[in-house]
Formats: structure tokens, C-alpha cells, sequence
């Protein structure tokens, strides 16, 4: 009798995990998608460049495509996403950074002062 239930609880357990593997699947390419497109409205902001990190030379030869080659992460622990930029070499770098709880054009400006304080 409890082999019956254990079988029963088990299968009932690979169900549950099959069904939120796929929900987990969805949202990261949710995640991919939204924060593409969030992206696409921060490059409506003039000098939104200065948000750029890394390879910034890579990214003004190839304008078009070098945000395609970037992955986009998450963060559990604080509200951003980040455009990370893989080479053949291994290294990994931040190429953009974009907060959730601040709006991009706030961003921006504050990417340009503190440009302007290095400079």
C-alpha cells in the first residue's frame, strides 16, 4: 500500500516539476525579450551611450548587431538587468547595466554627470 502512494506522490512531483521547468523557461525568455525592447526605449535618449560599461569600441564598429551578441541577465538581489557580452577567449564582460526602479532617463543623465566628473 505505501509503494502505491509513494509511486502516486513521485509521479505527482516529476508532473509539478515539469510544469514549472516549463514556466521557468517562459520567463527567461520573457526576461530576454522585455529587456530587449527596454533597451530599444533607452536608445531613444539622447546620450544613452555613456551608459555603455565595456567595449564600447566593439559596440561603435557594429552598431546594429553588437547588442545581439549580448546575453541578458537577471538579478534576484537588486532591480537590474545586464547586457553581458561574451568572447571566444572566455572573458565575460558588463557591457550595459539598466535599473528597474529608476526610469531611463534618469539613468542617463546621471551616466553623463558622472562622465563629466571624470572627465
Amino acid at each position: 500500500m505505501k509503494e502505491t502512494e509513494l509511486r502516486n506522490e513521485l509521479n505527482e512531483t516529476v508532473k509539478d516539476t515539469k510544469n514549472l521547468s516549463e514556466l521557468i523557461q517562459g520567463n527567461i525568455k520573457a526576461i530576454d525579450r522585455l529587456g530587449r525592447e527596454l533597451l530599444e526605449e533607452l536608445r531613444q535618449i539622447r546620450g544613452w551611450e555613456s551608459m555603455i560599461l565595456h567595449c564600447k569600441d566593439h559596440y561603435e564598429q557594429y552598431p546594429d548587431q553588437f547588442f545581439g551578441w549580448c546575453g541578458v541577465e537577471y538579478s534576484y538581489t537588486e532591480p537590474v538587468i545586464k547586457f553581458v557580452k561574451g568572447y571566444s577567449n572566455g572573458d565575460e564582460y558588463i557591457v550595459l547595466t539598466i535599473r528597474l526602479d529608476i526610469g531611463l532617463a534618469e539613468q542617463v543623465m546621471k551616466a553623463n554627470e558622472g562622465k563629466g566628473e571624470e572627465n
